[in-house]
């Protein structure tokens, strides 16, 4: 069976989140991906779990994604981390302070088995950890603000010093350089290592989507280090063909050979170490003419050996404007039958 899951954020009044998901469960979908930010986390506890139990109830499984925590799962919420403990932050190459949390700070490690914690208590099927990344200057350039070109991190007092006794020299300003990504792939093993363990230890599931490599040059050397830790439950990436704020390249009309080489990859890793596969699909910032990508590519990643897809975002993404899709309805009601269609299920239904 095919597992077919959409993300829902952004409403947190129960009535109205109740007529969102039962949309979302007559489009087909098994399961929905919620996010619990630092400020759901702080102020919409309660409210979470209603909604989580909503989503249950309608017979769907729940996901609970740490989106923007630290800044290092996804970044389109706000961060309190960064701002409250500075001394735990990344700092760039030049010795400036980040936005983002450091990896390898304890504080942030301990602030991140707070938020598992809390993930346990409402009762989620699994902890989906969103795109873990390392400060880079592109992702937090926005319309309304603007980082210096370069920036990268990190290069704090803890990584200086870890980089020395890994490497036994200081760290290169060059983010090209190879002895960089290594450190990124040792300390976001190192990381995810501990977070996952600590999960299992709550007796929760795990699940780590990991960035496509043109946007973490570390990727392919980690994602086997990370594909073999048996604390992993499943495995997957998000390549997004089309453009979208912040993204490095377009593939647009290629979309096919694009998402088919990360595929390739993603299947081969999950058979070598056993590992259940999760592949994320463009549901935001499509345009009009999106080259028959939301007609075909459910079909196109099961053939492949897809077992579970998840797409970014509900609704065509509509009430994200940013990120809204030219024809929002067209989108979501492709998305509503590609589910149906992979899972075999009437389109009437």
């Amino acid at each position: 069976m095919v597992e077919c899951g959409v993300t829902y954020f952004g409403v947190r009044r129960l009535q109205h989140a109740q007529v969102d998901l039962e949309n979302i469960a007559k489009h087909g979908a098994t399961y929905v991906i919620h996010t619990l930010s630092e400020n759901d986390w702080h102020l919409y506890f309660n409210t979470m779990q209603q909604i989580i139990q909503a989503t249950q109830k309608m017979g769907m499984k729940t996901w609970l994604d740490p989106w923007s925590v630290g800044y290092v799962f996804g970044a389109d919420d706000d961060s309190l981390f960064a701002p409250s403990h500075t001394e735990a932050c990344q700092v760039d190459q030049f010795g400036r302070t980040t936005g983002c949390a450091c990896l390898n700070q304890p504080v942030f490690r301990d602030f991140v088995k707070g938020w598992i914690d809390a993930a346990v208590d409402l009762g989620v099927d699994m902890l989906f950890w969103d795109e873990p990344h390392f400060y880079w200057w592109d992702w937090f350039s926005g319309k309304y603000y603007k980082q210096p070109e370069g920036r990268w991190g990190c290069h704090c007092s803890l990584c200086q010093s870890l980089y020395k006794e890994q490497f036994g020299e200081a760290i290169p300003i060059d983010a090209a350089d190879p002895g960089v990504a290594k450190f990124k792939a040792n300390t976001m093993t190192s990381f995810l290592g501990e977070l996952f363990t600590y999960a299992k230890s709550k007796g929760a599931h795990n699940a780590v989507c990991i960035l496509p490599f043109e946007f973490d040059s570390g990727s392919l050397q980690k994602i086997e280090e990370i594909a073999k830790m048996t604390s992993l439950d499943n495995l997957g990436t998000d390549p997004y063909p089309f453009p979208w704020f912040g993204a490095p390249q377009i593939y647009s009309e290629k979309w096919k050979e694009y998402v088919g080489s990360y595929l390739e990859i993603l299947l081969k890793i999950c058979q070598k170490f056993n590992k259940d596969n999760h592949f994320w699909l463009q549901g935001f910032s499509l345009p009009a003419n999106d080259y028959g990508y939301m007609d075909s590519i459910m079909d196109f990643a099961v053939e492949k050996g897809i077992t579970n897809l998840a797409v970014w975002g509900f609704d065509g993404h509509r009430d994200m404007s940013a990120f809204a899709c030219e024809d929002p309805d067209k989108v979501w009601e492709q998305i509503g039958q590609g589910f149906k269609r992979v899972r075999g299920i009437s389109p009437s239904i």
